[in-house]
């Protein structure tokens, strides 16, 4: 990352980085290499991470803490993602949906880099191909246009004489005070 600015879409590829290299070690043929760089990861995320890259350092610090259990799936032969031997039930094969819903093929199709969409629960959907027009800029403003509510006012001068009419007020009950007080 020498000599790179930190921001805007470094954060970007730094993220995808990391991504990439911790399914790489999960994916692993040899379970051992998996391990050693899932451990390489772990410790290269956990330390010396800038501090403009807020969710990677996040990311360090979790996985550090809890790199026993993220490690001890490279040691257990049998720890599987997926259906097990263990498994008594049936397979089935599922039914036909109504017109109108997917069908689980349809839900698994491929879509291309260009067109992934991005969401928050507060951003609108984006493609990717924005993101890129935008040089990678991920403000919202850039995507979703703010609607502000016009908001009136009162005139500064008759805020200022309600100010002067509380202020004489408030002289006046003082006097009042300091004539009672003796």
């Amino acid at each position: 990352m020498a000599g790179r600015r930190v921001g805007g879409r470094i954060e970007v590829e730094v993220t995808w980085s990391v991504y990439q290299r911790m399914i790489a070690a999960y994916r692993h043929e040899n379970r051992r290499h998996g391990r050693e760089l899932m451990a390489r990861l772990i410790d290269s995320i956990s330390t010396g991470v800038p501090k403009a890259l807020v969710e990677i350092t996040k990311l360090g610090r979790t996985l550090k803490k809890r790199a026993a259990d993220v490690l001890a799936y490279f040691d257990r032969p049998s720890t599987s993602n997926g259906p097990n031997g263990g498994d008594q039930r049936q397979a089935r094969a599922p039914a036909r949906l109504g017109a109108g819903v997917p069908q689980p093929d349809q839900l698994h199709r491929q879509i291309p880099a260009r067109d992934r969409r991005v969401q928050t629960p507060t951003t609108p959907w984006i493609r990717m191909s924005q993101i890129a027009e935008q040089d990678y800029d991920l403000s919202i403003n850039r995507y979703k246009e703010i609607e502000y509510d016009e908001v009136e006012h009162r005139p500064p001068l008759d805020i200022i004489a309600d100010i002067e009419a509380l202020d004489a007020e408030i002289a006046q009950g003082m006097a009042d005070l300091k004539a009672m007080l003796g």
